[in-house]
């Protein structure tokens, strides 16, 4: 669903994540998926980070 494993370092997506039930969902959504991929690849060292830009978007940058 989404992009993570064929971001590189550096790279960044973003979600529509309004502040609505909708949106609040997609967001946990992606921060638990997040958060799955960190303890399954914990060993590899590849990390993101979440982050919320606006009242509409939240962002993904792989860190390493």
């Amino acid at each position: 669903r989404y992009p993570l494993m064929k971001m590189d370092v550096g790279q960044s997506f973003f979600v529509e994540c309004h502040r609505d039930e909708e949106g609040k969902r997609e967001e946990r959504t992606l921060r638990q998926t997040v958060s799955r991929y960190h303890r399954r690849l914990k060993d590899q060292g590849i990390r993101w980070v979440v982050s919320r830009q606006d009242d509409s978007t939240v962002g993904v940058w792989r860190k390493s």
